[in-house]
């Protein structure tokens, strides 16, 4: 997942090749005829009623506005263009039509087009393969049927055993087995090429999937092997058939049983692992698509579809309760977030196809958002839908939230009268949107700059900050910013010398808001513009992101749970204090103890008021020390110590950020005081 940090920082501009260019080739309304333009991948339109930014949107779906992608003209197969004009969710996506929420998806009725490429497998295969037959026959005397028995496919006997049966020679036998090669190349080179070339005859990719997972077994596969490589249907990335996916995932975990009963009858072993199923297929979609529920902040979940695969299968979202939550009772602000969550997943690993348009136009999306919903969703669409997905986009907005939070390059205005978008400046597209509101200012002011040890806190604070800015209804902004400098795998010229004295500097010049954040190091003492985290408790950062219980979620969060540990990541925040002692225990358990250890237990806390006891040593110990201990006890967590910081960095960006309300308690007490 991406971080909900804003995106002010984001390097969204123009490539060194052409992204966008868009040219009014005629008049469209208010829209006039206009030059070409550039634009960056992301564009933020602003402009007062009437001034045409919707229409802009209409003109460049309707074809009265040219669209070039890094200087090549837009086609409509190839550059689909699709526009949405509000935060509602259309039918298309999560309706009754196609998703039908509370009611079934029933089976029977699913797209059955790559179906019907497996039912023709068979005769496709076999015309592909007519030329190689009759060489055969040339080979094979008297007959190449007499060798067959009924039924068989002679591509399926191999070559040493078509030989055998011929009572071939040597020299034969060898000519023969160059025919089988010279087919299997036949069936290969078809991957990927357009289905005119072959008409009705063509092999579904499937075919060759199943190939690469079956050690090149070409002449062999059956439609049989290839049904569960199969495409089982393309969608639209932005209409996702939710139900459909997890009914076809559902399928494929029955498939994988039956086979694996299959090889205990037959001694074969054809069936995927356990292992094996997840690391080809994913987590199940209902597990994912409620993870990104959660990181949009969405106080949902969704839940498995019935084992009985008898039983239909439907999506629907649970509240924090379990109680069932109908569409109707979403705020509008909430469809706009699960309508962008649900575009980012990854349905190829399902199987499942998915068709993006090159150009995605979003029609004032955000007028329903709360601010905070902005910052997420603004940033999923930068990092998500324009980074992840490639995909350009085109934005109006009426929102100052929206501007603020924008890279400036990414701000054009329309205005009424002039032809085509320009360019301009943040405050420019501010004004634009709250003229005729003299008593109205912006104050960027706002924003506190906090100044810390190191590249690995800042990041670190920031995140939290943006998990729990609503939580503690924070009333300014904070900006972290690091004065060390990363060298190699360790930070140099990083600790509390360089903050106290650079925060001095900048009071002394006039700079009245900034502040700094030490560690306590088992000394330090603050003062009114320098604050130390978890003063007489916790040693550094590091000790309080290290937290046995934290360091137990992110194991479980990696499916690598701490002995004697089965709990479900999701459901983590419902663990009262006995649950989360226990897996702090068990994170614990094997750990070295300091020479020095008195045996003392203290108390670890967290927002949602939750605790655990810990060893004094976990808090007081040199925080780099204790990823050590921990590490040696628990050696799941080696994947995240190549580098300093990268272990609690981890609990930050997959624990926390899915669970805001297990951050420390000290952490939460820190940022109330830097925002006051």
């Amino acid at each position: 997942m991406h971080k909900f940090i804003g995106i002010s920082g984001l390097a969204i501009g123009r490539s060194e090749t052409l992204s966008i260019e868009i040219t009014g080739e005629r008049r469209w309304k208010s829209v006039l005829r206009f030059a070409p333009v550039e634009l960056p991948d992301l564009t933020i339109l602003v402009g007062l009623n009437g001034s045409g930014k919707s229409q802009l949107l209409e003109a460049i779906e309707r074809g009265a506005v040219s669209v070039k992608f890094d200087g090549q003209p837009a086609e409509s197969q190839s550059s689909p263009l699709r526009i949405i004009n509000d935060g509602a969710l259309p039918p298309d996506l999560l309706g009754e039509a196609q998703l039908a929420i509370g009611r079934p998806i029933d089976i029977k009725n699913k797209n059955r087009t790559a179906d019907k490429l497996l039912e023709n497998f068979e005769s496709s295969r076999e015309a592909f393969l007519a030329k190689h037959m009759d060489e055969l026959r040339i080979l094979i005397e008297p007959s190449l049927e007499d060798i067959l028995h009924e039924g068989e496919d002679v591509w399926r006997l191999g070559p040493e055993e078509v030989s055998r049966r011929a009572g071939a020679s040597e020299q034969a036998s060898f000519h023969i087995g160059r025919v089988f090669e010279a087919a299997a190349h036949t069936l290969m080179i078809t991957k990927g090429a357009s289905p005119e070339i072959f008409g009705l005859n063509r092999l579904p990719d499937a075919f060759f999937e199943a190939v690469a997972v079956g050690s090149g077994r070409a002449l062999e596969l059956t439609a049989d092997d290839l049904q569960p490589h199969h495409l089982w249907t393309t969608v639209s990335t932005f209409s996702p058939p939710i139900a459909e996916v997890f009914n076809r995932y559902r399928e494929l975990q029955l498939l994988r049983d039956i086979m694996e009963i299959a090889d205990g009858r037959e001694s074969t072993s054809t069936a995927l692992s356990q292992a094996e199923f997840r690391k080809r297929y994913g987590e199940p979609p209902w597990v994912t698509v409620t993870e990104v529920l959660q990181a949009f902040g969405l106080p949902y979940s969704v839940p498995a579809p019935p084992p009985n695969v008898t039983d239909p299968t439907k999506f629907v979202l649970l509240d924090q309760e379990g109680s069932e939550v109908g569409l109707d009772s979403l705020s509008s602000g909430e469809r706009v977030l699960l309508r962008v969550a649900l575009s980012l997943l990854d349905y190829s690993k399902f199987k499942v196809g998915t068709s993006l348009p090159r150009l995605l136009l979003l029609d004032e999306m955000d007028a329903s958002l709360h601010p905070e919903m902005v910052n997420r969703w603004l940033d999923a669409i930068a990092r998500g839908v324009v980074g992840k997905l490639g995909l350009k986009c085109i934005l109006t907005t009426h929102s100052p939230t929206t501007v603020a939070l924008a890279p400036e390059q990414s701000l054009f205005e329309m205005r009424r009268g002039i032809a085509g978008p320009t360019n301009v400046s943040k405050p420019q597209a501010m004004n634009a949107l709250t003229v005729g509101l003299p008593f109205l200012s912006i104050d960027y002011s706002g924003r506190r700059q906090i100044f810390t040890e190191s590249d690995t806190d800042a990041e670190a604070f920031q995140l939290v900050e943006s998990f729990l800015k609503a939580e503690l209804a924070l009333p300014r902004a904070l900006a972290f910013i690091s004065t060390g400098m990363r060298h190699k795998n360790n930070e140099q010229n990083a600790g509390c010398a360089q903050v106290r004295a650079l925060v001095a500097r900048l009071h002394d010049n006039g700079a009245a808001n900034v502040r700094g954040v030490i560690d306590w190091d088992g000394k330090n003492t603050g003062d009114d513009r320098i604050l130390v985290l978890a003063q007489n408790t916790h040693y550094a950062l590091d000790n309080l992101l290290a937290d046995p219980f934290l360091i137990g979620a992110l194991m479980i969060y990696e499916q690598r749970p701490p002995k004697g540990i089965d709990f479900n990541f999701v459901g983590l925040d419902k663990l009262g204090s006995v649950e989360r002692q226990q897996i702090a225990d068990a994170v614990l358990a094997g750990t070295v103890k300091p020479a020095d250890a008195d045996g003392t237990l203290v108390d670890n806390n967290y927002v949602d008021g939750g605790s655990i006891k810990v060893p004094r040593f976990i808090q007081t110990m040199r925080g780099h020390a204790l990823e050590d201990v921990l590490t040696a006890a628990n050696p799941v967590l080696k994947k995240w110590r190549h580098r300093s910081g990268q272990l609690t960095s981890a609990v930050v960006k997959f624990v926390i950020r899915n669970h805001p309300r297990f951050c420390p308690t000290p952490i939460a007490d820190l940022l109330r005081k830097l925002a006051g």
